[in-house]
């Protein structure tokens, strides 16, 4: 199994569970993971949020079924074609959660 902190999802049939709690996406950031986080502002945001330092990395993945991710979800859209900064992100409505993929 393999572990990812990202943003974006591959096809496959998918499990996501949330909201998650921060000692629980700290607890999950215990394991080795790949950071697949592709914005610095994002990766800085979750980085003060969970208190650990998330690195940016703006890499493809692809995850297999039984591969698990700390999800950031935006619950409010941004506004069109704007690149927002960690505070930015701070006051969007927003979420964790785990990703499992499945199959």
């Amino acid at each position: 199994m393999r572990a990812y902190c990202r943003g974006l999802t591959d096809y496959g049939l998918w499990r996501m569970a949330g909201p998650v709690s921060l000692a629980k996406a700290k607890a999950f950031l215990e394991q080795p993971y790949i950071s697949a986080i592709g914005h610095q502002a994002t990766a800085e945001y979750l980085s003060r949020l969970l208190g650990t330092s998330i690195p940016f990395d703006r890499q493809d993945i692809q995850m297999h079924p039984g591969d698990v991710a700390l999800i950031l979800r935006l619950t409010k859209r941004p506004p069109e074609g704007q690149v927002l900064t960690s505070n930015e992100i701070m006051r969007l409505s927003s979420g964790l959660a785990i990703l499992l993929r499945l199959e």
